[in-house]
């Protein structure tokens, strides 16, 4: 009997297949991780800085769109970067109002 992942170097063989999908030594593997509850410390932590992360770059976001804002550039066009930098460097640049 031969388990998925098994390879053979040479030789003949022949083979039935007795189990598929689910009913298989991985698949039985499947249903045991899917049912436990697999947050550790290291997760919950990481979860935690990513939404420290996450809050630190929208506060940039919006301290560079007052810095602008205040400097009296265009709100919607000259803000964000994707459309920023290809308007500075076309002849008429960001125009302020």
């Amino acid at each position: 009997m031969a388990y998925a992942g098994a390879s053979m170097i040479s030789g003949q063989g022949a083979g039935v297949v007795v189990a598929t999908g689910d009913h298989t030594e991985t698949g039985r593997i499947s249903r045991l991780t899917a049912d436990s509850d697999l947050t550790t410390p290291l997760t919950r932590r990481m979860a935690v800085f990513g939404n420290w992360v996450l809050i630190a770059i929208g506060l940039l976001a919006a301290l560079t769109f007052a810095v602008g804002m205040s400097r009296g550039e265009s709100g919607m066009l000259c803000s964000w970067p994707p459309w920023r930098w290809p308007l500075v460097r076309s002849p008429r640049g960001c125009r302020r109002r």
